[in-house]
Parts: structure tokens; C-alpha cells; sequence
């Protein structure tokens, strides 16, 4: 499975293993090629949860004016 995936348009999952857990960010490439992590998380599902894309996508509209 690959250590990264895109999730829709501009959001992006990075996958992390820790010691005891998976954890997950959820990042943005900004237009002068930086990334930006806008949430992350520890992972209890399979699926992403819709409220982690949701506290991203706010974070990213908030913080760089984007549109999704």
C-alpha cells in the first residue's frame, strides 16, 4: 500500500506508523512547494472519517483562502 494517497482535489493522506498505532495526516501542497499538514489523527477505521477530511478542508479554506 503506498505512504501516500490522494483523497480528493487538493487533500492528500499521509500514512504513519507508529510503536502501537497507525496514524494519518491529512496535507495540502501549497502553489511554492511546501506541505502543509492540516490535520492528523490516529486511525481506528478503515475509511478515513469524513470528519478529519471535514476539520481539513475548513483549515485550509480558513488558512490560505483555497477552494476545493
Amino acid at each position: 500500500m503506498p505512504h501516500t494517497r490522494n483523497i480528493e482535489d487538493k487533500l492528500w493522506e499521509l500514512r504513519l506508523r507508529g510503536k502501537d498505532n497507525i496514524a494519518r495526516s491529512i496535507y495540502y501542497l501549497a502553489m511554492d512547494k511546501k506541505i502543509v499538514i492540516l490535520h492528523t489523527f490516529i486511525k481506528k477505521t478503515e475509511k478515513t472519517p469524513k470528519t478529519a477530511i471535514l476539520i481539513a478542508k475548513t483549515r485550509l479554506k480558513e488558512g490560505f483562502n483555497e477552494k476545493l
